[in-house]
Order: C-alpha cells, then structure tokens, then sequence
C-alpha cells in the first residue's frame, strides 16, 4: 500500500516541522505550495521546477474546471498530472481557493461555490468537484469553501461556516461511493473558514473535528496578515498528526508568525506576483548571513534591508553580480542583475522566467532555514531578527 499521513519530526513551542506523505510523494514542512495559475505553473517549465525541492502543487479549480475539463480528463484517463506534464514527485493538490483572483464572495450560494476560470465566472457544487476529482485524480482535495471577505457581518460568516461544514459532508458522502477502498481516495481536507471573527473560527473547527476521522488535515481559509493572530486558537485545537495548510497570507513575516503558531503549509503566490513587477526575494534566513535583507541603492537616506529588490531600477544597468551572492539558484548561476535589469526593460519572457525561478528557490531556501531553525530550537531568535530587521519603524524627524 502507498504510504500516507503526516509526521512531526520535531517541534519548538507550538512550531513544528514534520514530513507529509501522500501516495509516496514527500514533501517537508513547513514549505510553500507551487502554486498553478491556470492550472499550470506560472512562467516555469519543467526543467526549473525539477531544480526546487519536493513540494506541493496548488492547482485552483477555476483553472481546470472549463478545460480541460472533467470529460476530457475522463477520457485520457491517466490524471491532470500527467495531462500538465506536473512533477511526476509533488503532492497534487485540487482547491477552490485562488489566491490572485478569489472572486467576490457574494455570487457564493448555499450549494455553489463561485470559481474565476479562464472564461468567467462558473458555478461549481460538491458533485462537480467530486466529480472533477475523480477525473483528474489528485492526491490531496480541498472541500469547498464559501469564503468570505473580512468586510461582511459575524452572521454571514457564521453563514459561511454552516455552508462550509454542509459542503465537506457532501464531499465526503460522493467520495466514500465512488471509492470503496478508503486508501485508494484522495486525501481530503477540510476548510475551516469565518474570516476575522474568533467565534466563527472556533465554531467552524467544532464541525470540522466531527469530521476528523476522514480527514488527511485542514486548510484555513482565507487568513489575511492582520488576522494572524486568530491562528493560537484555531491550531491548539488540530490533532498533531494531520497537516494544516494556509491559504491566503501575504507577507513572510505573517507566515513566520502563523510557522510559530504550528501551521505547515503556505501559499508561494506572494513571491510569484512580486517577480511579474520586476522584484526579485532577496530574504536570507541563514543565521550565518550578515543581513537578513539586502539595502536599496535608491534608498540614500535610509540604507534599511528590504526582502525584495526593484530589477527596474537603473542602479542595475551596470551591476553585474548575481540577484543573490549566496543563491544557488539556475538565475543567480547564470545571469547579472544587469541582464536581468535589461530584459525587463526591453520586455523579453525571460526575464519573468528567472525572476519566478529564483523567487521560488529563494523561498524554499528560506522554509529550509526555518524548519532548520525549529530543529536546532532557534525559531524564536529567527523570528525576533525578522522582526527586528523589517519592522523597525522609521523613526520621527
């Protein structure tokens, strides 16, 4: 039998870093998702994604629910995997959630829930998901969600959650008939949704953990960075032995902060949208770093690290080291900022490319020091130095 389940290795405070296994696929945690814009990878193609570490591929249901779709997936009948020639050695990970364009929340119905798709906006129940899951057989689903924005009351959260929770059992009903050989299903999680309010969050675990048993794990929905702190009472909750996945944070110092509340897995959307503006991640967690970020040449007046470098700038036109000396990415191997500063100028492919690789990289390299971190105990001073490099305001002329 494939192996499958979710293992902490070690643990500092409420911090984990654990191994998931999905049908023999392994990924470390905590990691970030590759997240799949259309249902393919965005700017990467095989070759690059064979370079970064095992992970987990996100592909959002808007991006293959028109097409493919589930009749062609039904008739190729070897799964979306190897229909988008995905790496064959990821956890394939089927959810609602978009993390660019999560659609406005009120098209959502008590038996639907809205998806953007490359043709608008298309309304999809639990059957279609069954249904779509079963064709393009991934190794994890996420139930769907009715996702809220943080702006509506308490009582359409609740709403929401109620909504949610009816989702997951209908899920689970369709999935239990259509696959009886429990090992053979895919791992479902369950979302625990409810925005900003503590009591919709608590309630929206109550329901999930009747359900625990056929859980491989749970996904929180929809987090803003403000709202992290909700995440103490949603994770001491969880049982340990299940993954919990993040859907929504925005920022690395939020991600930080929800790694230290014992959360596993992250969306790497945020890397991805900063490369299409021409900014490569230049984090470096590595405690033997002289910095955690590197200083901006326009930046005269405060010479303060960012995590992000502008590559339009014209500081760049004759810089020719690496985006990242320490870097041992395909970009930071092959190619100056002064190249990469050129192309975005001249507008060439390739320079979104190299911009999404070595982000990407860049962010894996940085979870590895984080779960080096948990490891060796050394969370807390991580966290503290983020803090301490990023979050220092400006002090008052």
């Amino acid at each position: 039998t494939m192996q499958r389940g979710f293992l902490v290795r070690a643990s500092a405070q409420r911090a984990r870093s654990g191994t998931w296994t999905v049908n023999d696929h392994v990924v470390d945690t905590p990691s970030a998702m590759l997240h799949c814009r259309q249902g393919v990878p965005v700017h990467q193609q095989q070759d690059l994604i064979a370079q970064l570490a095992n992970h987990v591929t996100h592909i959002p249901l808007g991006g293959i629910v028109k097409q493919p779709g589930v009749k062609t997936l039904s008739n190729f009948k070897q799964g979306y995997t190897k229909f988008a020639n995905l790496s064959p050695t990821s956890i394939t990970m089927l959810s609602s959630y978009s993390p660019q364009n999560q659609p406005m929340d009120t098209h959502n119905s008590a038996t639907h829930v809205s998806v953007e798709t490359w043709a608008g906006r298309c309304k999809v129940a639990s059957k279609d998901l069954h249904d779509l899951t079963v064709a393009a057989q991934p190794d994890v689903v996420c139930s769907l969600a009715d996702i809220q924005s943080s702006a509506v009351s308490e009582k359409r959260q609740m709403k929401s959650v109620d909504r949610t929770t009816a989702h997951l059992t209908e899920l689970l009903r369709q999935l239990n008939e259509s696959y009886p050989d429990p090992a053979t299903m895919p791992v479902v999680l369950g979302p625990i949704v409810g925005g900003p309010y503590a009591s919709c969050r608590e309630k929206s675990v109550d329901l999930m953990l009747k359900h625990a048993d056929a859980l491989g794990g749970f996904v929180i929905e929809s987090l803003t960075d403000p709202h992290v702190q909700l995440l103490e009472q949603i994770t001491k909750r969880l049982p340990a032995d299940r993954v919990r996945v993040v859907h929504g944070l925005q920022d690395f110092g939020a991600i930080l902060q929800a790694v230290s509340e014992g959360c596993d897995v992250f969306d790497s959307n945020m890397v991805v949208e900063q490369a299409e503006n021409g900014n490569a991640f230049v984090l470096n967690l590595n405690p033997e770093a002289d910095s955690m970020g590197q200083s901006d040449a326009q930046d005269e007046t405060q010479t303060r690290p960012h995590e992000f470098l502008s590559l339009w700038l014209d500081d760049f036109k004759e810089d020719f080291s690496p985006l990242m000396e320490s870097c041992a990415c395909y970009a930071c191997k092959n190619f100056t900022r002064a190249y990469i500063h050129h192309l975005l100028v001249t507008h060439e492919m390739l320079a979104m490319i190299l911009l999404v690789h070595h982000n990407l990289y860049n962010l894996q390299v940085c979870f590895q020091s984080v779960r080096t971190a948990i490891e060796t105990q050394g969370l807390q001073d991580m966290l503290d130095r983020y803090e301490a490099t990023f979050n220092t305001k400006p002090t008052q002329q």
